[in-house]
């Protein structure tokens, strides 16, 4: 009689919890400023870096002659549809 060997338990990961990079700016034309008011306070625009593992668009690709609606990419349940008025219930 064989005896099976005893199961190993699996060590469960930490979260990664690391803040995407960010570029930030200082916002020079607000309605606060544009109205002449010195007290204004400075807006901080921050903009993530881009994704540079995000799907490419290919060389050569059609784009000219497709139909009005057509699917773009599709992923994960990440749909991007193109559609001539911006109505995508058409």
């Amino acid at each position: 009689m064989t005896t099976n060997p005893p199961k190993r338990t699996r060590v469960r990961r930490k979260p990664d919890n690391k803040v995407a990079k960010r570029t930030a700016e200082v916002a020079e034309n607000t309605l606060s400023k544009m109205k002449g008011d010195e007290n204004a306070p400075e807006i901080k625009v921050e903009t993530p870096e881009p994704n540079k593992y995000q799907a490419k668009r290919k060389v050569g690709a059609p784009s000219i002659g497709r139909g009005v609606n057509y699917v773009e990419s599709v992923g994960l349940g990440k749909l991007k549809v193109k559609t001539a008025n911006g109505n995508t219930d058409v």
